[in-house]
């Protein structure tokens, strides 16, 4: 029997996979720490790099620096939202980078969830900014820079670093793990 796809039915389709997105994304974590962070995500911190990333070249970067350098396409999209992930060994740290290359308006309800679960489990960010605004989706919808959130204060030890924010080459979210 052949199925027709339809644009009611992908409709039907997108609308519950936001949703369930959306659900996860807002599920309520207790401390702010490396763990709660890392609840949001598929993978585990200590679990990247692996053998699915695909070397760098580390070009600009002297070996004491930068010991190496990964990245892995990421088919579903991460949270919704990202289509890559990159991973930076530098001395005694792991620095992660998630990027999205797609349209960040596109993605303006993940992203206002996801911002607003960080400030949940951060609290206000460096600058002063809390809840997602009006004001960042109108940001995003000019595909503009956005400065976004950036936590590399913390208000606790065990808070991970960490900044999203959208450049020219799209939506980002990175944050520094320690290796030790």
């Amino acid at each position: 029997m052949m199925q027709t796809i339809s644009a009611k039915n992908i409709f039907h389709y997108l609308t519950q996979w936001i949703a369930k997105t959306e659900y996860l994304l807002s599920k309520k974590y207790s401390v702010s720490s490396t763990q709660s962070l890392e609840k949001l995500f598929s993978f585990q911190f200590h679990q990247i790099p692996n053998n699915f990333f695909l070397p760098v070249d580390i070009d600009g970067f002297s070996e004491s620096q930068l010991q190496s350098y990964h990245r892995m396409p990421l088919n579903p999209l991460e949270l919704g939202i990202f289509d890559t992930i990159e991973v930076k060994m530098i001395g005694a740290s792991k620095q992660v980078l998630l990027r999205s290359r797609e349209n960040s308006a596109l993605k303006g309800a993940l992203v206002k969830t996801l911002v607003n679960e960080l400030h949940r489990l951060y609290g206000k960010d460096d600058t002063g900014y809390a809840l997602f605004t009006s004001r960042d989706e109108a940001c995003l919808e000019k595909g503009a820079y956005w400065s976004g959130r950036l936590w590399q204060h913390s208000h606790s030890a065990k808070q991970v670093p960490l900044n999203i924010y959208a450049d020219e080459e799209g939506l980002a979210l990175t944050f520094m793990l320690s290796n030790e």
